[in-house]
C-alpha cells in the first residue's frame, strides 16, 4: 500500500470493494469485474478483507450501498476508508487532495444518478416525471454528498412530482400517516408500487379500447386512483368494464333506456360512470359493490325485455323489475315467462264487473311468483285463474259468443312458474 503522504484514491483496490457490492446485489456475472472471477472471488474477499464473503454481503446490505457495473464503483466513499483500517482522517485513509475530493464527488453523483434513473425508467415512468425526479435527486445530492440512491428511492414518495404522477399512492400514504398519528388502524395495507400503478393504467386503457369506450369522456387518472383507494382488484375492473360495455353497446335500446330510467343516468358516458367513476355522483354513494351493480343490470334487463315482449310504452316499475331480477332467471327463462304473460293478454281486457288488472304488474307478479302491492303472488295467480275459468265456462255454455275471442288457448299460463 502507498505511504499515507502519497495516498490518493487511485490506490484503493476498487475491484475488491466493487465485488463486495456485486455479491450483496446478487450479480452472478462475476467475470466482468476486473481482477476477480468466479473461481477466485471468495478467496480474494477473504484475503483482502479478512472476512467471510457472507459477512461482507451482510455488512454491505445493511448500509444500502449500490453498485455501478460500468465504473466498478459503489455509492459511498466511507467503505474505502474502513478497508484501510479506520475512519477517514482518523488514522486510516488520509484526506485526499482537493481535486481528488472533487473527482470523488462527481463519481458518486454519477453512480447515484445512473442507479436512480435506471430504476425510474425500469418502472415505465414517462420522461417528464423521470426528469423531474432525477433533477430533484441531483439537487438533493449536491446539498448532501452522503445522499444515496437508496435514500432517493425512499424520499421520492414525498416529492411533488411523484405525488402528482401517482395521486392514488400519495393519497393512500397520507391516509395511513394520518391514521398512525391519530393512533388508529391504517386504512390501506396494500399500497401499490409505482410499476403496478402504471400497469393498471395500461390495463384500463386497453380495456376501454377493447370495448369501444375509448371515445367516451373519462378521466383515466381518476379511475386508477379511486380503484386502488376503493380496493378494487384488476380482475374486478375487467368484469366491471365488460358489464359497462355490454350495457352500453350490446343491450337492446329498451334495456339501456330502462337503466337510464331506473338509475337517473343519461348517455353512454354516464352509464360507464356508474361502473367506474364515483365522482359522477350517479348514486351519491361512491363506488357500488360489484354485486349491487349486477343486481342493477339485471333489473334493467328485466325492465327492458318486458317492455319489448309486452309492447309497453315504457319499462316496468323499478321495484317490480328488481323483484323479478332477484330470481336470477336465465335470459331464456325470462323470455319464456314474458311470452306466457303476453299470450294471456286478453285476460287483462276487463269485462263488466271485473276488477282492473294490468298485465305488466299483476300479470308478471303472478307469472314469476313475486308479490305486488298488498297482494301476494299466489293471491294474484288465484284471481287470474278464477277469471280465466269463468270466461271458459261462459264460452262452453254458449254465453254471449264473444268470450272465445278474448281467451287465448285452453290454459292461462299464469302461475306456470309456480306449477
Amino acid at each position: 500500500m502507498a505511504d499515507e503522504e502519497e495516498f490518493t484514491l487511485a490506490d484503493v483496490d476498487w475491484t475488491v470493494v466493487a465485488q463486495r457490492i456485486a455479491t450483496e446485489a446478487g450479480i452472478t456475472d462475476i467475470e466482468r469485474i476486473g481482477g476477480i472471477n468466479k473461481d477466485n472471488y471468495l478467496d480474494e474477499i477473504k484475503s483482502q478483507t479478512g472476512k467471510d464473503a457472507g459477512e461482507v454481503a451482510a455488512s454491505i446490505k445493511e448500509q444500502g450501498y449500490t453498485y455501478d457495473s460500468r465504473t466498478d464503483t459503489f455509492s459511498d466513499q466511507q467503505i474505502a476508508a474502513r478497508d484501510y483500517g479506520g475512519e477517514e482522517g482518523e488514522g486510516g485513509a488520509p484526506p485526499a487532495a482537493e481535486e481528488d475530493d472533487f473527482d470523488q464527488t462527481e463519481l458518486l453523483k454519477s453512480v447515484l444518478m445512473e442507479s436512480f434513473t435506471t430504476m425510474l425508467l425500469s418502472i415505465g415512468l414517462d420522461n417528464t416525471t423521470a426528469m423531474a425526479l432525477a433533477n430533484w435527486a441531483e439537487q438533493r445530492f449536491l446539498s448532501d454528498p452522503t445522499f444515496t440512491a437508496a435514500q432517493a428511492k425512499f424520499e421520492m414518495y414525498e416529492t411533488e412530482a411523484f405525488k402528482k404522477r401517482f395521486s392514488g399512492i400519495a393519497t393512500m400514504r397520507d391516509a395511513n400517516k394520518a391514521a398512525t398519528e391519530a393512533g388508529q388502524p391504517i386504512p390501506h395495507r396494500d399500497i401499490p408500487k409505482p410499476g403496478d400503478y402504471i400497469n393498471r393504467e395500461k390495463l384500463l386503457s386497453g380495456l376501454f379500447i377493447q370495448h369501444g369506450m375509448d371515445k367516451l369522456p373519462y378521466d383515466l387518472d381518476h379511475v386508477v386512483e379511486q380503484s386502488y383507494i376503493q380496493g378494487i382488484s384488476g380482475p374486478e375492473l375487467v368484469e366491471r368494464t365488460t358489464m359497462a360495455s355490454n350495457l352500453i353497446y350490446q343491450s337492446p335500446e329498451a334495456v339501456t333506456n330502462a337503466a337510464e330510467k331506473y338509475f337517473g343516468v343519461a348517455g353512454d358516458a354516464a352509464l360507464m360512470a356508474t361502473f367506474l367513476d364515483p365522482d359522477d355522483n350517479i348514486f351519491g354513494t361512491g363506488w357500488q359493490s360489484l354485486q349491487s351493480l349486477k343486481t342493477d343490470v339485471a333489473a334493467a334487463e328485466v325492465g327492458g325485455w318486458s317492455q319489448m315482449f309486452l309492447d309497453l310504452d315504457s319499462p316496468l316499475e323499478k321495484q317490480q323489475a328488481r323483484n323479478i331480477s332477484k330470481l336470477s332467471l336465465t335470459t331464456a327463462d325470462l323470455w319464456k315467462g314474458l311470452k306466457s304473460v303476453k299470450a294471456q293478454e286478453a285476460l287483462f281486457f276487463e269485462k263488466q264487473g271485473e276488477r282492473d288488472l294490468d298485465m305488466e304488474t299483476h300479470g308478471l307478479a303472478a307469472e314469476f311468483g313475486v308479490d305486488y302491492g298488498e297482494e301476494s303472488a299466489q293471491e294474484l295467480e288465484d284471481t287470474l285463474e278464477r277469471r280465466a275459468e269463468r270466461r271458459k265456462a261462459v264460452f262452453r255454455g254458449g254465453g254471449t259468443g264473444q268470450a272465445g275471442a278474448i281467451i287465448s288457448g285452453q290454459t292461462t299460463g299464469i302461475g306456470s312458474a309456480n306449477a
